[in-house]
C-alpha cells in the first residue's frame, strides 16, 4: 500500500506543468501544515467544485446556474466569430482585448499528427457547432475546412511572422525551429528533468523523443552552438541544485569547448 505522500504526488502530478519533484514538494508542504489549513483546503476545493459547470455552448468552465456562460448568454456579443482556444483560462487573455465574439473552449492542444487531430479535444463538437450556426463553406466540406483550418494553426508559429534579414535574436522552442537554420544557436536548460524532460511513467520512447529534439537542437546551427545549464534552479521560490543533462555525453570530447562562468551571479526579482 502506497504512502500518503506517494498519494499526494501522484495527484499532484495530474496538474498541468508540474513534474514529479515539484508534485512531491507540494504534497511535503501540505502534509507539513495545520490540521486547520488542510480542512479549509479541502472545504473549498469542494465547494468549488460543486459551483462550477461547463457552458453548455462553448464549454467554458464557469460559476453560477447550469447552461450557458455569461459571454455565450451576452446578446451583444458578435454571433458569427468564434475564437477557438485551449483552455478556459485563454478566454480570460481575451476578454482583457477589444475582441467581442464567441469562443469555443477545444480542450486541449491541436497539433496535427500524420494528419489526424489528437484524441480528447472537441473537435467533433466544433463541427456541429459551426454546422448550426453557418451556412456551409463554398471550398469544400464543412469537416474538411474545419480540419485544414485546425491543421494551419497547428503548424503556425510566430517565427513566420519575422523576416529574415532582421537583426534580432530569435527566442522559440526546439518544435518551432524545425526546418529553420541559423549561424549561431544557443541552447539553454540543458539539465535533468527539465531538457530530456521529466515524465512521469515515462518509457524508452518519451526518452528517444527527447534525444531526437536534441538532435533537431543542435543541428539548426550553421557554424556554432553554444549549450549551457544552471547550476542552481529557484522553482516555486526554492533553490535546488540541478544536474548535466545526460545530452552532454553523447557528444564527443574533441567537439566540444568548456568554459565556466567568471563568476556566479546573483538573483534580482523585479516587482
Amino acid at each position: 500500500m502506497e504512502d500518503h505522500i506517494e498519494q499526494l504526488t501522484r495527484l499532484f502530478l495530474k496538474f498541468p506543468g508540474i513534474g514529479s519533484r515539484q508534485a512531491k514538494r507540494f504534497a511535503y508542504f501540505i502534509l507539513s501544515q495545520q490540521e486547520s489549513y488542510v480542512r479549509n483546503l479541502a472545504n473549498t476545493l469542494t465547494t468549488a467544485r460543486s459551483s462550477a459547470h461547463t457552458c453548455s455552448l462553448c464549454y467554458k468552465i464557469f460559476e453560477g446556474s447550469p447552461g450557458y456562460c455569461d459571454i455565450c448568454s451576452d446578446e451583444h456579443r458578435e454571433k458569427n466569430t468564434i475564437a477557438v482556444v485551449e483552455k478556459s483560462t485563454d478566454i480570460d487573455a481575451f476578454e482583457k482585448t477589444d475582441y467581442r465574439g464567441l469562443f469555443f473552449v477545444l480542450g486541449g492542444l491541436i497539433p496535427i499528427v500524420q494528419k489526424h487531430i489528437i484524441d480528447g479535444t472537441k473537435t467533433g463538437a466544433l463541427i456541429e457547432r459551426v454546422k448550426k450556426e453557418s451556412s456551409p463553406p463554398a471550398g469544400g466540406p464543412l469537416e474538411e475546412a474545419i480540419e485544414k483550418f485546425l491543421e494551419s494553426a497547428a503548424l503556425a508559429s510566430d517565427q513566420d511572422e519575422l523576416k529574415d534579414e532582421a537583426n534580432a535574436v530569435r527566442l522559440m522552442t526546439v518544435h518551432a525551429s524545425k526546418g529553420l537554420e541559423f549561424p549561431y544557436v544557443f541552447i539553454t536548460g540543458l539539465e535533468e528533468g527539465l531538457f530530456p524532460y521529466e515524465r512521469e511513467g515515462g518509457d524508452e520512447s518519451d526518452k528517444e523523443e527527447e534525444r531526437r529534439l536534441m538532435y533537431v537542437a543542435l543541428t539548426r546551427a550553421k557554424e556554432k552552438v553554444y549549450l549551457s545549464y544552471a547550476a542552481y534552479r529557484t522553482v516555486f521560490g526554492s533553490k535546488n541544485a540541478t544536474i548535466p543533462s545526460q545530452f552532454f555525453s553523447d557528444i564527443p570530447e574533441e567537439l566540444v569547448e568548456y568554459e565556466a562562468p567568471e563568476r556566479i551571479g546573483r538573483t534580482i526579482y523585479l516587482d
